[in-house]
């Protein structure tokens, strides 16, 4: 997907479709560029790089920890890093 100034989740998330009718998206998460995990709602803008993870119901249902949760998401998230570089 071409990056597009002052554009946010919601935009990229249009863009590809929506979400899946099973999606959590109110516990999306940015995947930044460097690793570092946002919630969706902390972040205002996508930057150049940025990975955008929505969950399914059954992962947030059965992933209890924060912890857990946000480290699943980062390696989701260097997954498709690492795919977006070499793929």
């Amino acid at each position: 997907m071409p990056y597009r100034q002052a554009a946010n989740v919601d935009y990229y998330i249009d863009m590809v479709g929506g979400t899946a009718n099973d999606a959590a998206a109110g516990h999306a998460v940015v995947v930044r560029a460097n690793g570092a995990a946002h919630r969706r709602n902390q972040i205002k803008e996508i930057r150049p790089g940025d990975v955008i993870i929505v969950p399914s119901d059954y992962m947030v249902k059965t992933v209890r920890t924060d912890t857990t949760f946000q480290l699943i998401l980062k390696t989701l998230g260097s997954l498709a890093a690492t795919f977006l570089v070499f793929g």
